[in-house]
């Protein structure tokens, strides 16, 4: 999901440390280079005060995408079968063309280890490349979740990608940490009115 593809980690050099970019609101980011990778990857977590399952369902459910998704300009659902996911986004990038992919989804839902995995990855397609919008086909993002409790949750976010075309690389590594950073706060909005709206549910049907 482009979370903010111009706003990882599999292949990334371990030996390159993580620069602390954002902390605040109990959201912390993270910035690194990544050897043939024009803009910095990103690792983003936060301890959120929902259940594991909570997070997962949430993060599964492509329906809400819109709502939480940082950028989103235009999003499709191709395939949603299992814990494996397809979909077409448009995404606004700044001082730039907009980015377009096709991304893959997989899941492992929370066990009984009390962890939770999601992987995402840009996907090769046939579908036609638009005008003035750049193809981004080099992208992988993973969600880590760890179930701290029964209502607390560590989750992690990592992200490399390659956003194609000409954009303003310094730019771009200037402002990388913003959109996962924003994404979290929406997130938790969601689950917060979510949380909500279930507890006001049980009480009313407790009278």
């Amino acid at each position: 999901m482009l979370i903010a593809v111009i706003s990882g980690m599999a292949g990334a050099d371990s030996s390159v440390v993580w620069n602390e970019r954002i902390n605040k609101n109990s959201i912390t980011v993270w910035t690194r280079p990544v050897d043939g990778y024009r803009v910095d990857s990103f690792r983003a977590q936060a301890d959120l005060d929902f259940s594991i399952e909570a997070i997962y369902e949430h993060l599964t459910n492509l329906n809400e995408f819109p709502e939480w998704v940082h950028g989103l300009k235009e999003f499709e659902i191709i395939t949603s079968v299992d814990e494996l996911w397809e979909y077409y986004l448009v995404v606004s990038a700044p001082l730039s063309k907009d980015r377009d992919n096709v991304m893959r989804m997989t899941g492992r839902p929370p066990g009984n280890d009390g962890t939770a995995f999601l992987e995402q990855i840009a996907l090769l397609t046939d579908r036609p490349e638009r005008r003035n919008t750049v193809r981004v086909t080099d992208y992988h993002e993973t969600w880590n979740l760890v179930k701290l409790n029964d209502t607390k949750t560590r989750a992690t976010l990592e992200v490399r990608f390659d956003p194609g075309g000409n954009p303003p690389v310094k730019v771009l590594n200037w402002i990388v940490a913003q959109g996962p950073y924003e994404s979290f706060q929406t997130m938790i909005k969601i689950l917060e009115s979510q949380l909500e709206t279930s507890d006001q549910y049980l009480l009313a049907s407790s009278k």
